[in-house]
């Protein structure tokens, strides 16, 4: 009963704080912002309740009265908040279905997928590494010649593979920072479909710009081309651009830190990371399956026009 009573009049104290600041007219002075999720996109008494000040005075406390289960149990609490915000401005509401329910599939879960996808990446990177070389090109590289040899699997296999460190960290580093953000909002279940169609949408892009694009960029009729000799391609790019486009789409007005040090525009970064596959795409000697990447974009922009489609 004391740690419940210590527990309200410190939700009350930290609700009631901004109201003292609000101008004569009553009216907030702040404008919520679909763009600005990190500091405006949730009420001003919410953002008071969650932040660092607050919870630096109230921290204490809660330790005293409840325990470190106590503050964890808060925190949680106020970020399920700020999840149902989000949600809220998309047109979403708790019964909304996904994830199986929303209200089954919280942070922990969430944060469970996105740990559990990079944990896969490392198994299979670690697989590279020890295995017999030839096993692993055969069964965690996608190509028109594995295909017709009946290994549809790799369509799959290939969106967990790295061969390269910098393949994979940047690949798990746009997973961990955009899928960590999509999963709280969504739900667990529903990053990770996404990620798997992202995965086989890359795949499939790469298959179709073998066996129809590249013939048509050498100008060589399709009955003469060969398309068992086309290149392998693998990696998780195709389904972390899903990922990484559609946050951009829900926030196209996002700073985001490029290469951890120049600000750029969410949109802007965006127009680069398309305009920049379809440009490279047609030079038919790159080593990067940019074909890929634009089939993970696809299925990134069609999750979010999906989405609008709910909402409206």
């Amino acid at each position: 009963m004391l740690s419940l009573a210590l527990l309200r009049q410190a939700g009350r104290q930290a609700l009631a704080s901004p109201l003292r600041s609000l101008p004569s007219s009553g009216q907030p002075p702040w404008t919520p912002s679909l763009g600005l999720v990190g500091r405006q996109c949730f009420s001003s008494p919410l953002r008071n309740f969650a932040s660092p000040r607050t919870w630096s005075s109230l921290r204490p406390v809660l330790v005293q009265a409840g325990g470190q289960d106590l503050v964890s149990s808060l925190r949680k609490f106020s970020l399920q908040r700020w999840s149902e915000e989000v949600r809220g401005r998309l047109g979403f509401r708790r019964n909304y279905g996904y994830g199986g329910g929303y209200g089954g599939y919280g942070v922990g879960s969430a944060q469970t997928v996105v740990w559990g996808l990079i944990g896969v990446n490392l198994v299979v990177f670690g697989l590279w590494q020890t295995v017999d070389r030839r096993f692993m090109m055969e069964n965690f590289m996608v190509s028109v010649n594995a295909i017709m040899s009946g290994r549809i699997h790799t369509v799959m296999t290939s969106a967990f593979s790295q061969a390269s460190f910098n393949h994979l960290a940047m690949n798990m580093l746009g997973l961990y920072f955009f899928g960590s953000e999509i999963a709280q909002m969504f739900g667990g279940r529903w990053l990770l479909n996404l990620y798997l169609a992202g995965g086989i949408a890359g795949s499939v892009g790469h298959l179709l710009y073998c066996a129809f694009v590249i013939p048509w960029l050498e100008n060589i009729p399709q009955h003469r081309f060969n398309t068992r000799y086309t290149p392998s391609a693998l990696g998780a790019s195709g389904a972390v651009n899903a990922i990484v486009l559609l946050h951009i789409l829900l926030f196209p007005t996002r700073i985001i830190m490029v290469n951890f040090f120049i600000p750029v525009p969410a949109a802007l970064f965006g127009v680069y990371l398309i305009g920049s596959d379809v440009w490279q795409a047609r030079n038919e000697g790159s080593r990067t399956a940019h074909a890929g990447h634009l089939g993970g974009a696809l299925v990134g922009a069609m999750a979010w026009v999906s989405l609008r489609r709910r909402r409206w």
